[in-house]
């Protein structure tokens, strides 16, 4: 995209800003704001696309990287006290030498245009690949490949685990009063199984009155 801008937002369908924010929020120093905790990979035994192509993405930057080096060369970015006592996922990292998953939040991503054309030279036919499926492969790679790259070279400011917001899945009450209360900078509201149509129904209603009050103005891509 040749208007795309160096300094990037990525954003679901689903996530909303919930609060007022600055480029600062986002990035410093022109460096993306990430949570650098390398937690292992789950697998609840039930078929997830998400669980399936981030083992494909920690596929290729795993036979890039050496976890071991990229830790040594800013141990203040991996083991910040930001993370708490979640640093341990990033010893085990550090002393196995790979990367065995990371820890993500369906909000909010910075990214810089540069790095996607960077990791598109190093891996061109893959992501070739990836981008001609029209539905979803578990072999796909996916936006956060960009993310874990930055890591891995460093070029990030680290932060907070629940810096970009807690993430509560799905409509429900807890999600609803966040945006009210402005608790945090973003909210995921998606649909899930959790939710009868009955509470789904209700809980939309609250949502489109919160939404309607708090952005009371349409932007100029709805006029």
């Amino acid at each position: 995209i040749s208007e795309l801008s160096e300094h990037f937002i990525y954003f679901n369908d689903d996530t909303y800003l919930s609060k007022p924010v600055t480029p600062n929020d986002f990035f410093e120093k022109g460096l993306p704001k990430y949570t650098a905790i390398a937690k292992p990979l789950d697998n609840y035994g039930t078929f997830s696309f998400f669980q399936h192509q981030l083992f494909s993405n920690l596929g290729i930057i795993n036979k890039i990287f050496d976890m071991h080096e990229c830790i040594e060369r800013n141990p203040d970015k991996w083991f910040s006290y930001r993370y708490g006592k979640d640093y341990k996922y990033n010893l085990l990292t550090y002393k196995d030498s790979y990367l065995s998953g990371m820890h993500f939040t369906h909000l909010a991503c910075p990214y810089r245009k540069s790095t996607f054309i960077k990791v598109w030279s190093k891996i061109p036919e893959r992501m070739e690949w990836s981008c001609k499926h029209k539905f979803r492969d578990p072999l796909d790679l996916m936006h956060q490949i960009f993310q874990i790259w930055e890591i891995c070279e460093g070029s990030f400011s680290p932060v907070e685990k629940f810096y970009y917001g807690a993430a509560p899945i799905g409509i429900n009450d807890s999600a609803l009063e966040a945006i009210r209360n402005e608790k945090y900078r973003c909210v995921c509201l998606n649909d899930n199984d959790y939710i009868t149509d009955e509470k789904f129904e209700i809980l939309q209603k609250k949502c489109l009155d919160i939404l309607g009050e708090k952005f009371s103005k349409k932007s100029i891509f709805e006029k």
